[in-house]
């Protein structure tokens, strides 16, 4: 009996307990409603607009001038909640207080708090990347035995932001190490207890200990200072920052970012990298992007960058010569190097458009956080203003927290970037198109650039798990997809004439009319727009017989080669169909496209294919080119069944290679209104020369078959 009582009590404290922690965990500590507007909602608070402004403050949906006031952000700073950590959203409100904080693992990790000053400054949010090296793989990438003494301990940076106008915000951070002049504490500075550096770190890596100051300003100082009667003795700036965010590597900021300070160095010895304390200013918006035009002389030039391979910290050169002068006395560093020839291709052909055919990161467990790697290859773009488009190859998924989708939404929200994460239900991620237009009046819609993710590897065989399953491929509903989007592109006469005034629309009666030379449309077919295509991971028929025919004048050859093969450079990785896309299906649907370029869908659920030996109706536009990264050392283009397919070749001297063979960028420029397309290399070399040169250069026409 006693047994029994003892029993049904310790259910009864157990359901007790479990109710309690369930109510803890789902309530905040102030009324649940409060949410609507933030946790501050039972105190005054000012949202309306500046008076200089007739905006509303709920007009959240209008464009945001990136480079207006800071009051600006006053009008939208309702949209993001303030309790957790999103570095990459453009909050605007100002931060009020930091701290850190080491966490232990199977603990809360919380500084200690109030009602009334969550209500005043708000509740502590936790930047949710580590300070400690030692632990930043394992927090990062989920390993379970990296570094164990360095995961005992994880320091971390808490802040506080609030939306009240009646508090002080923080201005101004400073890292002081020891031995160091701290900042005057009388001029609103305050020094954080606890260290950057836990003690474990600092016995392990042999640094001194590490404080983080920061300055605040109340709102009557800042309200004096722009009325001019107070002003600092320095130009330290008093906007408020509004952010913070850690950067592991030698990589640069987010944009909009800047960096305060370098809290720990690389020590290659505890497996850890550099890290760097970056914060934001004024709320940085992406810029709108206008849509993709040709210019007035006809043409849109491409520049593609295929696999840069690049890492958290700095990789050595992979399969350079090392006789190169430009390496020979010091040695090849593969991100500074290849940022080098990026920045020299990219000023020597201002492209239009650059177009990153996937493995932009390294994978294999070098790039295990990959918000740093991506800052550091958009940064020659966001720089210069260039448009870039991106597409996801399979060493992107192999290590680091983020999936592929939450890669393409990241890159998607980066500054002049028009990539895209594509349609939910679809394989993959990454699949959209953009068009090209006319500057004239007509705004004719004049070529298209595809984009498909290939993905990482095929499925297994369930009935053979012990075989390869090859890499990806592009999938059914993919191709069903591309044939729909396509076939719903509005025909236009081909090839594109701007004639100075604004073109008449397309009759039923004009469809599949063509005219003689003697018409008024000279000679122009119907049909949809030229299109080039992007995809990581090579076609099987990338592999196939080319066809034969008269080589079009090739400036520069790397290699000869017969004029009755349509080939145009060099290829040196011949694996056949091992390391092309698993299954076949896409390049059939290009052709068939290409063979009966009215044709709409199918009412199937799966494409219908034209056999091999149909001969594309050049004159209708059709898919006229199809480009590949993934294999490093070919750089060819060659014509099969009517449609060029060409590799980019390595861009990086991170990714594998040969000393023989240089690094390059392909160029793809659509000339005359893409009637032409013409493509080349420039290539990685120490002789002046021949970097300045156009490699393979030739040019695809209308006419070409």
């Amino acid at each position: 009996m006693r047994h029994r009582i003892g029993k049904g009590v310790l259910l009864t404290a157990g359901f007790s307990l479990l109710l309690t922690c369930v109510f803890y965990l789902a309530h905040d500590g102030v009324l649940h409603n409060s949410r609507i507007i933030g946790w501050q909602a039972y105190t005054a608070i000012d949202l309306r607009p500046p008076a200089s402004s007739s905006k509303p403050a709920s007009a959240i949906t209008d464009a945001v001038d990136t480079t207006g006031a800071a009051a600006d952000g006053q009008l939208y700073d309702d949209m993001f909640p303030l309790d957790f950590y999103a570095p990459l959203l453009p909050n605007p409100a100002p931060i009020t207080e930091i701290t850190v904080k080491g966490c232990l693992p199977l603990t809360r990790c919380q500084p200690k708090t109030t009602p009334a000053e969550d209500a005043l400054l708000g509740k502590w949010v936790k930047v949710d990347r580590s300070l400690s090296p030692a632990g930043q793989l394992g927090a990062s990438a989920g390993g379970m035995l990296t570094n164990l003494f360095g995961s005992i301990e994880q320091r971390y940076l808490f802040y506080r932001k609030s939306r009240r106008r009646d508090v002080q915000n923080v201005v101004e951070l400073r890292l002081v190490e020891e031995g160091q002049t701290p900042p005057k504490g009388d001029d609103g500075w305050h020094r954080i207890k606890d260290g950057l550096r836990s003690k474990v770190v600092r016995m392990m890596s042999g640094e001194k200990s590490l404080h983080l100051y920061y300055r605040t300003v109340s709102p009557e100082q800042r309200k004096q200072e722009m009325l001019g009667f107070w002003r600092r003795e320095d130009t330290a700036s008093t906007d408020a920052i509004t952010e913070l965010n850690l950067v592991y590597g030698d990589n640069p900021p987010w944009p909009g970012f800047a960096a305060a300070g370098i809290v720990s160095n690389s020590h290659p010895a505890m497996a850890s990298a550099r890290v760097t304390l970056t914060y934001r200013r004024k709320p940085m918006r992406k810029p709108p992007l206008t849509p993709l035009q040709f210019k007035p002389d006809g043409t849109f030039k491409i520049l593609q960058l295929a696999d840069l391979h690049f890492s958290v910290s700095p990789e050595p050169c992979r399969d350079y010569d090392v006789k190169d002068p430009r390496w020979s006395a010091r040695g090849c560093l593969s991100k500074n190097d290849t940022l080098a020839l990026v920045n020299d291709w990219l000023d020597t052909e201002k492209p239009d458009m650059v177009v990153l055919t996937g493995d932009q990161l390294n994978g294999q467990g070098t790039s295990w956080d990959p918000y740093s790697v991506l800052s550091l290859w958009t940064e020659p773009l966001i720089k210069r203003k260039v448009p870039y488009a991106v597409i996801l190859g399979n060493h992107d998924s192999e290590s680091g927290p983020l999936t592929r989708a939450e890669q393409m939404q990241v890159i998607g929200n980066m500054p002049y970037s028009y990539s895209s994460v594509g349609p939910a239900m679809l394989t993959g991620e990454g699949n959209y198109y953009l068009k090209i237009g006319s500057p004239l009046v007509d705004k004719s819609h004049v070529a298209t650039l595809w984009f498909l993710d290939t993905g990482t590897h095929a499925e297994k065989d369930k009935w053979k798990p012990w075989t390869k399953p090859g890499y990806g491929y592009v999938h059914k509903d993919q191709i069903k997809w591309f044939e729909q989007k396509y076939a719903a592109i509005k025909e236009v006469l081909l090839p594109y004439k701007p004639d100075g005034a604004q073109d008449l629309a397309p009759q039923p009666w004009r469809k599949d009319r063509v005219w003689d030379a003697g018409d008024a449309d000279g000679g122009r077919v119907m049909g949809r727009p030229p299109s080039v295509v992007f995809m990581h991971i090579p076609v099987p028929e990338s592999m196939n017989p080319v066809d034969k025919g008269v080589l079009p004048k090739v400036v520069n050859p790397t290699q000869p080669s017969s004029s009755k093969d349509l080939v145009v450079g060099d290829r040196k990785e011949t694996a056949t169909y091992e390391g092309a896309q698993a299954q076949p299906g896409i390049f059939d649907l290009f052709t068939t496209l290409n063979s009966h370029p009215s044709s709409s869908p199918s009412s199937s659920s799966t494409p219908h294919y034209a056999s091999s030996s149909t001969t594309a109706d050049q004159g209708n536009g059709g898919i006229r080119m199809v480009v590949h990264g993934h294999m490093h050392l070919n750089s060819d283009c060659r014509r099969v069944q009517n449609v060029w397919i060409c590799f980019g070749g390595g861009s990086s001297l991170a990714g594998y290679g040969s000393a023989k063979v240089q690094r390059r960028a392909r160029v793809i420029v659509l000339e005359d209104w893409a009637s032409k397309i013409r493509t080349y290399h420039r290539i990685s070399s120490a002789n002046p020369q021949e970097a300045d040169k156009r490699w393979d250069e030739f040019v695809v026409n209308y006419d070409d078959s």
